[in-house]
């Protein structure tokens, strides 16, 4: 079981948390646009530490690596291509983070940033 930390803003989540992406204000990253539904997406850390998308009925969709999706799996979140609204849309970032010593030890295996490119 890999151990995940994702970082957004100011916030940490880690395996079991669900990361919600919109314009809504309780959106943990939120974007200021139109074309960004108020409640796009979902990204949840499962407790086995795979990184799962949900698109939550946005008008413009959310695309990984060109394709609209409805629900996916990143496989490999520091290479897959996350975008909004269009297939070269609002594109999200996996930045892969060094780990400090206390998440080494507490066992973290892969550290990210979430972040909006554009």
């Amino acid at each position: 079981m890999q151990k995940i930390v994702i970082l957004v803003r100011d916030r940490r989540f880690t395996n079991g948390a669900t990361i919600k992406v919109g314009r809504h204000s309780d959106s943990d990253l939120r974007l200021f646009s139109e074309k960004i539904s108020r409640h796009h997406l979902e990204v949840s850390i499962e407790s086995d530490g795979r990184i799962l998308l949900r698109d939550l009925n946005s008008l413009n969709g959310t695309y990984v690596n060109g394709q609209r999706i409805n629900f996916d799996s990143l496989d490999h979140p520091d290479s897959d291509e996350l975008c909004l609204c269009s297939p070269t849309g609002y594109q999200l970032s996996f930045a892969p983070l060094v780990r400090s010593d206390d998440e080494l030890a507490q066992g973290v295996t892969r550290k990210f940033e979430l972040i909006h490119r554009n």
